[in-house]
């Protein structure tokens, strides 16, 4: 059963490495953009994650839309007014698609320090949305691991899953 269902989630992997955005980010790896904010921009969404008791599979999507979101458009260099919509917008558009609670473009406007209005939210959004396919499901580390762990002991499981969801981040 197990072998089963990570042998699928292989071959939908495979078929979301299809798109284009995904080929991109497969053969040009992450902006130098990404790698200079990226590790703070991912403890960020840990925190608001937590913070709202969501999944950080959420985190992990959200990192995925955009790093594709910078590839595809090519953008190397941004402002960092510019850089907080992304990283903000990219957050909603993964808790639309993977949260369980409704964050609101009034609740990212007070996660902003900068002071980001709505209308950068939806320029954004609608750039990202634009730019990026959305037809299938982003694949996370805990997707590959849960069904492995679900034939473990609690306890075990538990300390196994932190420490590998830990170091795929």
């Amino acid at each position: 059963l197990c072998a089963r269902l990570l042998s699928r989630m292989f071959e939908e992997e495979r078929e979301l490495n299809k798109s284009r955005d995904h080929q991109i980010l497969s053969r040009d790896g992450c902006m130098p953009i990404c790698s200079i904010w990226r590790e703070r921009v991912a403890q960020w969404y840990d925190d608001v994650l937590n913070n709202l008791g969501e999944s950080r599979r959420a985190g992990y999507i959200a990192m995925n839309i955009l790093d594709r979101y910078f590839v595809v458009k090519g953008i190397t260099n941004l402002s960092s007014r510019r850089y907080e919509v992304a990283c903000l917008t990219a957050l909603f558009l993964a808790l639309r698609i993977n949260g369980r609670k409704s964050l609101t473009i009034f609740d990212l406007i007070r996660m902003s320090r900068i002071g980001v209005n709505v209308r950068d939210i939806i320029e954004i959004g609608q750039d990202i949305t634009r730019s990026i396919s959305f037809e299938r499901r982003v694949l996370t580390p805990s997707d590959f691991i849960k069904p492995m762990l679900d034939h473990l002991p609690s306890v075990i499981a538990v300390r196994i899953r932190d420490a590998a969801l830990k170091n795929a981040e």
